[in-house]
């Protein structure tokens, strides 16, 4: 497998990883009061769906602009993709 594929797997799997972490926060504060898979796919499908776009969009992004590429280092692809799914998630899965 080339490295710039396991790069792009690496962004999506922390991005992934910022996604649930933006559900903890809520969830922290109060704002959720139900579990994950219940929040994620029967109270709030199509805004997840719609966070997970928005994570796609951001990786397919950062790899036309180049800061995904053969020789990233892995810290930069951790903390890109981990920004990329929280901000994707807060931006874009709002509970109704």
């Amino acid at each position: 497998m080339k490295p710039v594929v396991m790069q792009l797997y690496w962004f999506f799997g922390w991005g992934m990883v910022g996604l649930l972490a933006h559900w903890l926060v809520k969830w922290l504060r109060g704002e959720i009061k139900v579990t994950l898979p219940t929040y994620l796919f029967l109270t709030n499908p199509r805004a997840t769906a719609l966070a997970m776009v928005g994570l796609i969009v951001a990786e397919a992004t950062a790899f036309s602009l180049g800061a995904i590429n053969d020789t990233s280092p892995l810290q930069t692809i951790i903390g890109l993709g981990f920004l990329a799914g929280y901000g994707a998630d807060s931006a874009l899965n709002k509970s109704v």
